[in-house]
């Protein structure tokens, strides 16, 4: 799925210049402890600025938060851009502790209470799906790690987006916002089925009637 690639580019980018940094700090510390331990006989530079070193730094830091900061924005809209209208919608919320998952045009629920019974979302591969996400108490994050998404649900507010799950398979996702004493239990799953599958699932649920 789509999310996925958008991720790994987005990771090629991050990765390289998280290390730059993390390694010119390193040697920063490093030459710092060397030179200027006991005994050597240098003394620490005694300069409150450097008029040329600290506003070329300043540049570079900031020239590559704004680089990454564009790219994480142009692959956020793409990603919820690209896909196209929704073929499937589904309401997702959340409450201390677990998720309900409600299909509006069939008006059918999948609720659990995550102690005993974990909710499991079942979806149809291949086609755009709708999500609206919300909150009945205090603010949770629903994380699908598989497909590598994060989306923070708040109460009397509604996030939307869009997914495509391109082949069948069964994954495991959680809250990933502390939301209080069962926080940990907070899990649900995500099952995509074939079309034909998934259309005899929901007709199968709703014909036990509203809220089955």
């Amino acid at each position: 799925m789509n999310t996925r690639s958008q991720f790994d580019h987005l990771f090629t980018l991050y990765a390289p210049i998280a290390a730059f940094v993390f390694l010119v700090v390193l040697a920063t510390l490093l030459f710092a402890l060397v030179r200027y331990r006991a005994g050597r006989g240098h003394e620490p530079s005694q300069k409150t600025q450097h008029k040329v070193l600290e506003p070329l730094a300043a540049l570079v830091f900031i020239g590559a938060a704004c680089f990454l900061a564009v790219n994480a924005a142009n692959a956020n809209a793409a990603e919820r851009n690209q896909l196209g209208p929704a073929q499937l919608h589904v309401r997702i919320t959340g409450f201390q502790w677990c998720w309900a998952f409600y299909y509006p045009a069939s008006h059918v629920t999948v609720r659990g209470n995550c102690t005993t019974d974990t909710p499991t979302l079942v979806v149809p591969t291949g086609k755009v799906i709708g999500f609206s996400l919300t909150s009945a108490d205090v603010v949770h994050e629903w994380w699908l790690p598989y497909a590598r998404w994060k989306e923070e649900a708040f109460p009397g507010h509604f996030n939307y987006f869009k997914l495509r799950f391109d082949h069948p398979g069964h994954w495991s996702g959680l809250c990933d916002e502390f939301c209080g004493l069962y926080h940990d239990r907070m899990d649900f799953y995500v099952r995509a089925v074939s079309p034909a599958r998934f259309d005899a699932w929901l007709a199968a649920r709703a014909a036990k009637g509203p809220g089955a």
